[in-house]
């Protein structure tokens, strides 16, 4: 949230679903996530130097975000 400006926004969905900490990568739940889609869209290249600095997993969305 911190990375917004007036342009474009990063808005990233919070995890919700329970069953999500027990992926294998602690506590998920509260947390919030990006596509890595995001590293290579032109309209987040600003950032990508920042984000891609971040640890990228493969999660199913269905197990991170409740129904």
């Amino acid at each position: 949230m911190a990375l917004n400006d007036e342009e474009i926004q990063v808005l990233p969905p919070e995890v919700t679903n329970p069953l999500a900490d027990n992926l294998g990568y602690g506590t998920l739940v509260g947390q919030f996530v990006l596509a890595a889609r995001l590293l290579n869209d032109p309209d987040y290249a600003r950032w990508g130097s920042t984000l891609g600095t971040y640890p990228i997993h493969v999660m199913d969305s269905d197990t991170l975000f409740g129904p």
